[in-house]
């Protein structure tokens, strides 16, 4: 991960501030960095009230936008008593995804920091349009949260994918790996990681081309996927025996969910190709439906190709 000196935080629910604004400052403070508190505004009943008075929309906006300015400065107030560089900014902007992505130009930061949407009816925090076009186009890594407080000794864990078919992602599990390394290092917490392959098609046995019997053919594809998890680990550096390696076999949109939730994990790091969208885990299935069955803060991270190609 390159050096983080400036976290973009951006806030799209007044609800979930408060614990974007607590993750936000421990990530800081580990790694020293300036950070800026980000939000959109805009009021469509205000607009249409001065309909045919210029002057007098422009003033009820300037209102507008100081009431929205005066909250982010009280939020941010535990951050100054701690004497931290931090600051805050405020568009006018109908539109918050494109509010946000400019803001995300201008600014140029290292690490983007967001809340994830909170769904009253379903009583979850889902990842909404916003959040999927950050995805998408946020050119650096693209933090997004939810509520639940970090354990203190914080389990994170690198989603990892070792055997590749496409040769301009080579290098996106190096990133993951570093990125969560360096995490674990910042806050204090444990590396994990998980990978998942597609079991081998139960139809083999009655092909009759297939001369190995079905379970060896299944142990070599598993001992396949082991190896090349461990010489991933190699490459990078990291001991094998001093993390816990997860191995497993069926639909990654199925699984990852399931080993997050049994390892209580903190925080997913995950990789992004072809334009942000995270397809290389869910082939054949909704995306949406997958990360949003993922109750822990997630950390994407794009392959640097796919982001000079934009």
């Amino acid at each position: 991960m390159n050096e983080i000196k400036k976290i973009l935080v951006l806030i799209e629910s007044r609800e979930q501030a408060q614990h974007l604004i607590v993750k936000s400052q421990t990530l800081a403070e580990a790694v020293g960095a300036t950070v800026e508190v980000f939000t959109c505004c805009y009021s469509q009943s205000l607009s249409n009230s001065y309909l045919f008075d210029r002057e007098a929309r422009e003033h009820g906006k300037i209102g507008f936008i100081h009431g929205v300015e005066r909250w982010l400065d009280e939020l941010i107030e535990p951050l100054l008593e701690k004497n931290m560089n931090v600051s805050t900014d405020v568009y006018w902007d109908r539109h918050l995804e494109q509010g946000m992505m400019t803001k995300i130009e201008r600014y140029q930061p290292d690490l983007v920091i967001k809340d994830c949407r909170y769904h009253h009816r379903l009583d979850q925090h889902l990842l909404g349009h916003v959040d999927w076009e950050l995805i998408r186009h946020c050119p650096v890594p693209l933090m997004l949260v939810r509520p639940a407080a970090w354990s203190e000794a914080p389990i994170i864990v690198a989603a990892i994918d070792p055997i590749r078919s496409h040769e301009k992602t080579a290098s996106l599990d190096m990133r993951i790996l570093d990125n969560a390394n360096h995490l674990c290092h910042w806050i204090g917490g444990r590396l994990n990681l998980f990978h998942c392959f597609q079991p081998l098609p139960t139809s083999v046995i009655f092909d009759d081309t297939v001369m190995f019997d079905y379970d060896q053919l299944r142990d070599k594809l598993r001992q396949t996927h082991l190896q090349a998890m461990e010489e991933l680990l190699d490459q990078f550096g990291l001991p094998a025996s001093g993390m816990e390696a997860h191995l497993s076999e069926g639909e990654a949109h199925q699984e990852l969910p399931a080993y997050l939730t049994e390892a209580s994990a903190d925080i997913v790091v995950m990789g992004a190709v072809e334009r942000g969208i995270i397809d290389r885990f869910f082939v054949g299935t909704t995306s949406e439906m997958a990360l949003d069955h993922i109750s822990c803060d997630l950390l994407i991270v794009k392959d640097r190709t796919a982001v000079e190609e934009e």
